[in-house]
């Protein structure tokens, strides 16, 4: 049996190609512009996210997928090339969709990143609320 960390191990893309590790950075995997791109759908039917959400998560511009509450119903991270990549990949893959019923597009300036989470200390026993006094 394959060990997990072992699992995606010379796995190869379309290309016969290795998949590239993000940790060199988006610039040299050919991917200097990062992009969120917040859509909302219209319905919002379970059929309709799932397709949208399996179908951009499988594109190779494509590097994170939430699908979120609030006013949007996804959050879409790609990385490309430049801004004419940027809109390509937003006409063509996204706002093709017959329930998109908004697309924002908002380019990332800077990210940092954290390479270690601490754990969270323990709940607090929880303190009864008083109400503000008049």
């Amino acid at each position: 049996m394959t060990s997990p960390s072992r699992a995606g191990h010379g796995r190869r893309d379309r290309l016969g190609r290795r998949p590239a590790a993000l940790p060199r950075g988006h610039d040299a995997i050919g991917r200097p512009v990062q992009a969120l791109i917040n859509v909302r759908l219209h319905p919002k039917v379970r059929e309709a996210v799932e397709n949208l959400r399996d179908y951009v998560a499988a594109l190779p511009e494509t590097l994170a997928v939430f699908v979120v509450s609030g006013g949007d119903d996804f959050i879409i991270q790609v990385g490309v090339r430049d801004a004419g990549d940027l809109r390509d990949f937003v006409l063509d893959h996204v706002s093709r969709h017959r329930n998109i019923a908004d697309v924002r597009t908002s380019l990332v300036y800077d990210r940092i990143r954290k390479t270690s989470v601490e754990v969270l200390p323990p709940e607090r026993p929880s303190r009864p609320r008083t109400g503000r006094r008049r």
